[in-house]
């Protein structure tokens, strides 16, 4: 009789995660622990632990993102993982830093930077915080970096195959 019909359906993938765990945190209390301080010859000012956090204390800079920073060079990183990189920080400006590269806003007081490491093949990555960018004299007092880790995990009882899914769609 030429009738039609048409059927839909919906098909939603996601990606599975493993639960999210805290496997390292810095936090200062005995020294720089493997971070690399870098202040360049332009900028004035201090920098080292005080008080269990480590402070970038700058009377004057350079405007230039790398000209002040903190980095953790060749960070380990495995194949399949996620890693969230949280930094804790209190600052007596507010502005701009860079955070892996990642433009970030800072506000007068205490605050919270996240960052992702998203990883294909086993490898390193580096780890930087570049406070260059603030303007005026500043005081930034780094409280904490933590790393945590989420593994890519499969359930092999719910993988479709692909033929399946290409005759469902």
């Amino acid at each position: 009789a030429g009738n039609e019909a048409i059927a839909f359906s919906e098909l939603n993938i996601t990606e599975a995660f493993g639960s999210k765990e805290l496997i390292y945190t810095w936090d200062f209390n005995v020294g720089a622990q493997g971070w690399d301080p870098y202040i360049n010859e332009g900028v004035t000012g201090t920098h080292g632990v005080a008080g269990g956090k480590y402070v970038f204390d700058i009377t004057e800079g350079t405007g230039t993102d790398w000209h002040i920073k903190y980095a953790y060079y060749n960070y380990e990183v495995k194949a399949g993982h996620s890693y969230e990189i949280k930094a804790s920080l209190i600052s007596n400006v507010a502005g701009t830093v860079k955070f892996n590269g990642a433009d970030k806003q800072i506000k007068v007081g205490h605050n919270e930077l996240t960052t992702l490491i998203e990883t294909r093949v086993d490898t390193t990555n580096n780890i930087e915080l570049q406070f260059g960018l603030l303007t005026g004299p500043f005081k930034v007092e780094l409280e904490s970096i933590k790393i945590f880790d989420s593994f890519k995990s499969v359930d092999e009882e719910k993988t479709v195959p692909v033929d399946t899914l290409k005759a469902a769609i």
